[in-house]
């Protein structure tokens, strides 16, 4: 067993992350951690990305109450998106900063891009001023909630700026937003900024290796090593999800968070799009994702690849637009969405949205939450021990203590990187493997399927033995102990 990854976590909820990485192999064996972990501390690593500044088109981001009610039913607090520019000015900017305000009473977090660097640093402190007072006028309300900006982020995706800064201009401007957070010894005097006093900074984003000035270590200006390591065909054939993300720690920024770091990771982007369902029409190129249920199991994977490392990831994006015969939808930007407008409105002229099966996947895995008797946080030093029996190569496990009267969940996922044809587009099936749960106390329990949905799949009972046939779809078994009591070692 390896114990890893506990920077993030730490930081975000004040408690050790314990998990463990099983070999596989057709007969592979595992002892876990009994230390499962709680409702809340998965909750602090699963976001999603919200392009709050996006209200065009056919009302991507337009209306709050479709916004509150998809993140609602998803299970998903943690929120990214950029700081809003001059709200007196532009009213894009303006509904931006209302939204993330109410948001923040509602209890949802931020996590925010600070991205005007030709501004320089004095107006993106004018902005938390505005978000922090109330923006006023017609989209007068409460102000953001203290507390609710968990995390600055510095410049996203430099490559891809026209022109691009380089590193050396996002790595000044990295230190003058570090320096908003905390007085360091090289940030001038008074330069703490209270709104956002104590709060983590994520790096600035990267497609290439940093410079030896934004290497982690010493001096360097983020708490978190900021990755967008989406999972795409073309660059994860024959390789896990697990493997992109460590991958693009590694290549980044020159650690691998398996091997232990002096600094946490964090996907700040994250996740899979679907490929149109027309090739012809695809006239962008982009044919570099999967059909809607291969896109679930990659994006479901990579959530639980981050929790195991102890990283939160923001999965790209909350909204899509929709297509029809008129309106294709190509681009690939467009197609990384959560949920899919319908082009339709209700009765007060708000537009529709359906769940992908992405969508429906996070919503089946953060569903034990509503479990009778689910805790916030940890109840005591209880633990389960069990073994693993039968593993595939890429299989992982993760305890979750579900209350502290003896229910957990053990989440089980088989990272699969050769479930889909990437030449002929379409999923290749994967042949479930038998797997078997050994514990160390009679209990009774249910198995559910994450990606299917619905009720159980199976059932068991009086038994210390669970026999499970794991395939691409993660499981969530629930189990109901008999000893809730057991100590931790």
């Amino acid at each position: 067993m390896r114990v890893f990854g506990n920077g993030l976590f730490g930081a975000l909820t004040g408690l050790t992350l314990w998990v463990c990485c099983p070999t596989g192999g057709q007969a592979g064996t595992a002892e876990p951690s009994p230390h499962g972990l709680s409702i809340a501390s998965i909750s602090a690593m699963v976001g999603v990305d919200v392009n709050l500044d996006d209200t065009g088109g056919y009302g991507l981001y337009a209306s709050l109450p479709d916004i509150r009610s998809a993140l609602a039913w998803l299970g998903i607090t943690q929120l990214r998106s950029g700081l809003p520019a001059n709200a007196d000015s532009n009213f894009q900017s303006y509904q931006q900063a209302a939204w993330i305000e109410s948001l923040s009473q509602s209890g949802d977090s931020f996590a925010l891009v600070f991205p005007h660097r030709d501004q320089g640093i004095a107006f993106e402190t004018q902005q938390l001023d505005r978000l922090f007072a109330g923006v006023g006028g017609e989209f007068d309300g409460p102000p953001m909630r203290p507390g609710a900006l968990r995390i600055i982020e510095g410049l996203n995706e430099i490559d891809n700026l026209s022109p691009s800064p380089g590193l050396a201009a996002a790595t000044t401007w990295q230190r003058q937003l570090f320096c908003l957070t905390r007085q360091a010894d090289f940030c001038p005097a008074g330069s703490v900024d209270p709104h956002v006093a104590g709060a983590l900074v994520a790096s600035f984003t990267s497609n290439g290796p940093v410079a030896a000035t934004a290497t982690p270590g010493a001096g360097f200006p983020a708490d978190l090593a900021n990755d967008h390591p989406y999972v795409m065909p073309s660059n994860n054939y024959q390789r896990s999800v697990l493997d992109t993300i460590t991958d693009a720690d590694t290549s980044v920024y020159g650690f691998n968070p398996l091997q232990g770091s002096t600094i946490a990771g964090i996907s700040t982007e994250s996740g899979a799009y679907v490929e149109p369902t027309d090739a012809s029409r695809n006239d962008l190129g982009y044919l570099n994702g999967f059909d809607d249920g291969t896109r679930a199991i990659k994006v479901l994977d990579s959530l639980l690849d981050h929790v195991l490392l102890g990283q939160i990831s923001y999965v790209y994006q909350l909204f899509d637009n929709y297509e029809t015969p008129d309106n294709p939808v190509v681009d690939s930007d467009n197609r990384y969405g959560l949920f899919i407008a319908t082009g339709t409105t209700d009765a007060q002229g708000q537009p529709g949205y359906i769940p992908t099966a992405a969508a429906t996947a996070i919503h089946n895995l953060l569903g034990f939450t509503a479990l009778p008797g689910v805790m916030a946080s940890p109840g005591g030093n209880n633990c389960l021990p069990y073994t693993l029996a039968g593993l595939p190569d890429g299989a992982q496990s993760l305890l979750v203590q579900v209350n502290d009267s003896g229910t957990y969940a053990i989440v089980l996922w088989w990272d699969n990187p050769l479930d889909w044809n990437k030449d002929a587009h379409v999923p290749v099936p994967v042949s479930a493997r038998p797997v078997t749960i050994d514990l160390a106390d009679d209990a009774f329990g249910w198995v559910f399927d994450a990606i299917g949905g619905g009720g159980p799949i199976a059932g068991f009972g009086g038994t210390s033995e669970i026999s499970l046939a794991l395939g691409d779809d993660p499981l969530v078994v629930v189990v109901n102990t008999s000893n809730p009591g057991r100590a931790c070692p």
